[in-house]
């Protein structure tokens, strides 16, 4: 397709719906209570100046959600919080700032803002 000149990439119109579609889901996933859970310990803010902190580190999700006070999370759990990092947490050039270390997603995380301390029930 590509060798012939035709357009393979997305045009403007298909990206256009594409991010309606995905701010839907976006709204959707903000109802979630193990986002919100991170949101209120973490903060919202994953830009590389917060992450540069000295308290800043890689976790895993189950990781997160148990610095979040969720000390039984599940795998379900664990996937949904990996895609909700995969579209938040951004590096500098726009990547999912994620490693791979024993087969386990790692999230370079700013510090927390405070220790919620309380298991929610989920």
């Amino acid at each position: 397709m590509y060798i012939k000149g035709e357009q393979w990439w997305p045009t403007k119109a298909f990206e256009k719906q594409l991010d309606s579609h995905r701010t839907h889901f976006e709204e959707a996933a903000e109802d979630n209570p193990l986002i919100e859970d991170i949101l209120n310990s973490f903060g919202s803010d994953y830009s590389e100046e917060k992450k540069q902190h000295k308290e800043a580190k890689f976790m895993t999700a189950k990781e997160i959600m148990s610095a979040c006070g969720n000390t039984k999370p599940s795998q379900a759990d664990s996937r949904k919080v990996n895609i909700w990092l995969a579209r938040v947490n951004r590096d500098q050039h726009g990547r999912p700032d994620v490693k791979e270390v024993s087969r386990q997603k790692k999230w370079l995380m700013p510090p927390l803002l405070y220790n919620s301390g309380y298991n929610r029930p989920y």
